[in-house]
């Protein structure tokens, strides 16, 4: 290995990723109250990681539509999941932001799986462009971004050696830095810097 590839290999911003398989709720976590209404649902939530891996902080995002479920969610999460933290571009941990979905299935129905959370892609920046190259009429590309307490985005880097044109990470990591200010606060509600993906889709403007 090169000194100059590995110097980009250290100077990567890494996401916070679970540790091991992201099943975190058993049947002995169902709601007694949802249990016995029968209720089911599917919950999206956002999760910020602490330096140390831990959660510091767990939001519902979209509601399963009954308030038991939602609540028992984070509740469940907060104390069982664990995480690899995230690393800046100086691979210091820092915190970053997870986000999730999982389904409640009540115990004992068919086809039932486990408990398991699946990481939802990142959040969208939708771009238009005149033309792509070869003629695509829509490509994606997965950025890393370190966003400062203020909410502004300070650093930026593909998600992969493998991501896309170089010329639309560019793009991607520039309208990043002039998106909306996103200001995450911490559990004593301190602003903090963190490590946030995102995916920009462009699209062709039809001719």
């Amino acid at each position: 290995m090169s000194a100059i590839f590995a110097l980009l290999l250290a100077s990567a911003l890494a996401p916070a990723r679970p540790n091991g398989p992201a099943v975190w709720l058993s049947d002995s976590d169902y709601p007694a109250g949802a249990k016995r209404r029968r209720e089911e649902g599917t919950i999206s939530f956002s999760l910020l990681i602490s330096p140390e891996g831990r959660i510091s902080k767990c939001s519902v995002t979209q509601s399963s539509g009954f308030p038991e479920l939602d609540d028992r969610t984070c509740t469940v999460i907060t104390g069982r999941a664990r995480f690899k933290p995230a690393t800046d571009e100086n691979g210091m941990a820092t915190h970053a932001l997870y986000n999730g979905r999982l389904t409640w299935l009540l115990p004992g129905r068919k086809g039932r799986l486990p408990g398991r959370s699946t990481a939802i892609p990142p959040a969208d920046i939708e771009l238009q462009v005149q033309r792509l190259p070869n003629g695509a009429l829509e490509e994606s590309v997965s950025i890393v971004t370190k966003v400062d307490p203020t909410g502004h985005v300070i650093f930026c880097e593909p998600a992969s050696q493998k991501e896309g044109p170089t010329k639309l990470v560019e793009i991607a990591c520039a309208e990043a830095k002039t998106y909306c200010a996103f200001i995450q606060t911490d559990a004593d509600g301190k602003p903090v810097t963190l490590i946030r993906s995102l995916r920009v889709t462009f699209k062709a403007v039809p001719k």
